[in-house]
Protein backbone atom coordinates (compact mmCIF):
# COMPACT_ATOMS: atom_id res chain seq x y z
CA UNK A 1 0.00 0.00 0.00
CA UNK A 2 1.76 3.40 -0.49
CA UNK A 3 1.97 5.62 1.68
CA UNK A 4 3.58 8.77 3.37
CA UNK A 5 4.65 10.23 7.10
CA UNK A 6 5.40 13.17 7.64
CA UNK A 7 7.03 14.62 11.75
CA UNK A 8 8.30 17.77 12.32
CA UNK A 9 10.84 19.26 14.60
CA UNK A 10 7.71 21.28 16.52
CA UNK A 11 6.89 17.86 17.91
CA UNK A 12 10.52 17.38 19.33
CA UNK A 13 11.28 19.92 22.50
CA UNK A 14 14.66 20.78 20.93
CA UNK A 15 13.79 24.96 22.10
CA UNK A 16 13.71 25.99 18.41
CA UNK A 17 10.75 25.60 17.10
CA UNK A 18 7.20 24.27 19.46
CA UNK A 19 4.74 26.05 20.74
CA UNK A 20 6.47 27.73 23.81
CA UNK A 21 9.41 28.83 21.86
CA UNK A 22 10.10 32.12 20.96
CA UNK A 23 12.70 31.24 18.33
CA UNK A 24 11.29 29.67 15.57
CA UNK A 25 7.32 28.87 14.35
CA UNK A 26 6.42 25.16 13.14
CA UNK A 27 5.86 26.34 9.51
CA UNK A 28 9.17 28.43 9.39
CA UNK A 29 11.44 26.64 6.42
CA UNK A 30 14.12 26.22 9.44
CA UNK A 31 12.14 24.19 11.41
CA UNK A 32 12.88 20.97 9.93
CA UNK A 33 9.60 18.28 8.30
CA UNK A 34 10.72 15.43 6.69
CA UNK A 35 8.55 13.32 4.53
CA UNK A 36 8.75 9.71 4.30
CA UNK A 37 7.18 7.40 1.19
CA UNK A 38 7.52 4.13 0.23
CA UNK A 39 4.60 0.63 0.54
CA UNK A 40 3.49 -0.08 4.06
CA UNK A 41 3.02 -3.28 4.48
CA UNK A 42 2.11 -5.60 8.22
CA UNK A 43 5.49 -6.96 9.54
CA UNK A 44 6.00 -11.16 9.34
CA UNK A 45 8.83 -12.99 11.02
CA UNK A 46 11.20 -11.76 13.54
CA UNK A 47 9.96 -8.10 12.49
CA UNK A 48 6.88 -8.32 14.36
CA UNK A 49 8.99 -9.43 17.93
CA UNK A 50 11.53 -6.52 17.05
CA UNK A 51 8.21 -4.12 16.35
CA UNK A 52 6.10 -5.14 18.71
CA UNK A 53 9.89 -4.39 21.43
CA UNK A 54 10.30 -1.04 20.04
CA UNK A 55 6.65 0.69 19.90
CA UNK A 56 6.47 -0.54 23.45
CA UNK A 57 9.24 0.75 24.65
CA UNK A 58 8.16 3.91 23.32
CA UNK A 59 4.30 4.05 23.81
CA UNK A 60 3.97 1.65 27.03
CA UNK A 61 0.72 2.34 27.02
CA UNK A 62 0.27 -0.09 23.83
CA UNK A 63 0.91 -2.83 25.68
CA UNK A 64 -2.84 -2.74 27.17
CA UNK A 65 -4.57 -1.42 24.18
CA UNK A 66 -7.84 -3.65 23.41
CA UNK A 67 -7.04 -7.21 21.73
CA UNK A 68 -10.18 -6.86 20.28
CA UNK A 69 -8.97 -4.46 18.15
CA UNK A 70 -6.34 -6.95 16.30
CA UNK A 71 -3.39 -4.32 16.51
CA UNK A 72 -0.52 -5.91 14.15
CA UNK A 73 2.95 -4.08 13.39
CA UNK A 74 3.74 -2.49 10.10
CA UNK A 75 6.71 -1.15 8.33
CA UNK A 76 6.90 1.78 5.89
CA UNK A 77 9.53 0.16 3.10
CA UNK A 78 11.44 3.57 2.44
CA UNK A 79 11.39 4.71 -1.79
CA UNK A 80 11.51 8.72 -1.33
CA UNK A 81 13.11 10.89 1.54
CA UNK A 82 12.14 14.74 1.30
CA UNK A 83 13.22 16.91 3.90
CA UNK A 84 12.85 20.77 4.09
CA UNK A 85 14.97 22.62 7.07
CA UNK A 86 16.06 25.78 5.97
CA UNK A 87 15.86 28.14 2.82
CA UNK A 88 15.58 27.53 -0.58
CA UNK A 89 13.44 24.78 -0.92
CA UNK A 90 13.41 21.16 0.07
CA UNK A 91 15.89 18.36 -0.17
CA UNK A 92 15.63 14.84 -1.31
CA UNK A 93 17.38 12.33 0.39
CA UNK A 94 18.70 8.78 -1.18
CA UNK A 95 17.30 6.29 1.44
CA UNK A 96 20.66 4.66 1.22
CA UNK A 97 22.71 7.95 2.65
CA UNK A 98 19.22 7.85 5.29
CA UNK A 99 20.07 4.65 6.54
CA UNK A 100 23.68 4.55 6.64
CA UNK A 101 23.62 7.91 8.46
CA UNK A 102 23.75 7.46 12.39
CA UNK A 103 21.30 9.64 14.87
CA UNK A 104 22.90 10.64 17.89
CA UNK A 105 21.70 8.76 20.64
CA UNK A 106 21.36 11.10 23.96
CA UNK A 107 17.47 11.65 24.04
CA UNK A 108 14.87 9.98 26.23
CA UNK A 109 14.57 6.63 24.05
CA UNK A 110 18.73 5.52 24.54
CA UNK A 111 19.12 2.64 26.14
CA UNK A 112 15.82 1.36 26.01
CA UNK A 113 14.59 3.77 28.07
CA UNK A 114 10.52 5.43 27.74
CA UNK A 115 10.01 8.91 27.13
CA UNK A 116 9.75 11.35 29.74
CA UNK A 117 7.34 14.19 29.94
CA UNK A 118 9.24 17.41 28.84
CA UNK A 119 12.65 15.60 28.31
CA UNK A 120 15.26 17.91 25.68
CA UNK A 121 16.61 15.93 23.01
CA UNK A 122 19.76 16.82 21.83
CA UNK A 123 20.58 19.52 19.18
CA UNK A 124 20.03 18.60 15.58
CA UNK A 125 23.03 18.43 13.39
CA UNK A 126 23.04 21.40 10.94
CA UNK A 127 21.03 21.99 7.91
CA UNK A 128 23.36 21.11 5.63
CA UNK A 129 23.80 17.71 6.90
CA UNK A 130 20.69 16.80 5.05
CA UNK A 131 20.84 12.91 5.77
CA UNK A 132 22.05 13.55 9.47
CA UNK A 133 19.74 16.03 10.40
CA UNK A 134 16.54 13.67 8.55
CA UNK A 135 17.69 10.70 10.81
CA UNK A 136 18.06 12.71 13.67
CA UNK A 137 14.30 14.24 13.05
CA UNK A 138 12.88 10.35 12.21
CA UNK A 139 14.52 9.09 15.40
CA UNK A 140 13.26 11.85 17.90
CA UNK A 141 9.86 11.67 16.41
CA UNK A 142 7.34 9.54 18.65
CA UNK A 143 3.96 10.80 16.15
CA UNK A 144 3.41 11.58 12.50
CA UNK A 145 0.96 11.82 10.14
CA UNK A 146 0.20 8.59 8.02
CA UNK A 147 -1.23 9.39 4.40
CA UNK A 148 -2.62 6.97 2.29
CA UNK A 149 -4.90 6.40 -0.62
CA UNK A 150 -8.31 5.75 0.70
CA UNK A 151 -10.27 3.09 -0.63
CA UNK A 152 -13.71 4.58 0.47
CA UNK A 153 -13.29 7.94 -0.69
CA UNK A 154 -10.43 7.29 -3.89
CA UNK A 155 -8.32 10.41 -2.20
CA UNK A 156 -5.79 11.04 0.07
CA UNK A 157 -6.72 10.46 3.62
CA UNK A 158 -4.19 11.23 6.88
CA UNK A 159 -4.10 9.56 10.34
CA UNK A 160 -2.03 10.29 13.35
CA UNK A 161 -0.09 7.33 14.28
CA UNK A 162 2.55 6.59 16.81
CA UNK A 163 5.95 5.30 15.62
CA UNK A 164 9.01 4.19 16.47
CA UNK A 165 12.32 3.62 14.64
CA UNK A 166 14.14 1.56 17.00
CA UNK A 167 15.72 2.01 20.47
CA UNK A 168 19.63 3.03 21.52
CA UNK A 169 21.97 1.96 18.76
CA UNK A 170 19.64 0.08 17.70
CA UNK A 171 17.72 2.60 15.57
CA UNK A 172 17.08 1.63 11.71
CA UNK A 173 15.29 4.41 10.40
CA UNK A 174 12.23 2.77 9.62
CA UNK A 175 9.09 3.60 10.58
CA UNK A 176 7.29 0.85 12.68
CA UNK A 177 3.43 1.24 13.38
CA UNK A 178 1.21 -0.35 15.81
CA UNK A 179 -2.33 -0.56 13.49
CA UNK A 180 -5.51 -1.80 14.50
CA UNK A 181 -7.11 -4.14 12.09
CA UNK A 182 -10.31 -1.81 11.52
CA UNK A 183 -7.34 0.67 10.94
CA UNK A 184 -7.66 2.10 7.17
CA UNK A 185 -4.15 2.24 6.32
CA UNK A 186 -4.37 -1.58 8.01
CA UNK A 187 -6.85 -3.34 5.98
CA UNK A 188 -6.17 -1.53 2.80
CA UNK A 189 -2.25 -3.18 3.07
CA UNK A 190 -4.29 -6.05 3.03
CA UNK A 191 -6.24 -5.81 0.84
CA UNK A 192 -3.96 -5.09 -1.49
CA UNK A 193 -1.24 -7.91 -0.49
CA UNK A 194 -3.29 -10.20 -1.44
Amino acid sequence: MPAALTVSEAEIDSSRCNRKSPSLDPEDPRCAKLTLSGNLTKSSGADIAIGKAVLFARHPQMQHWPSSHHFEVHELILRDIWLIDFFGGGELIAVADFLAAAPKHTTPYADGATAVEGAIAMKPPPYFKVAERARWLMYHSSWCALGTNSVRLMAPWGNVRSLADGLGKNSTGLPMLYLPTPDPPAWTCMLTAG
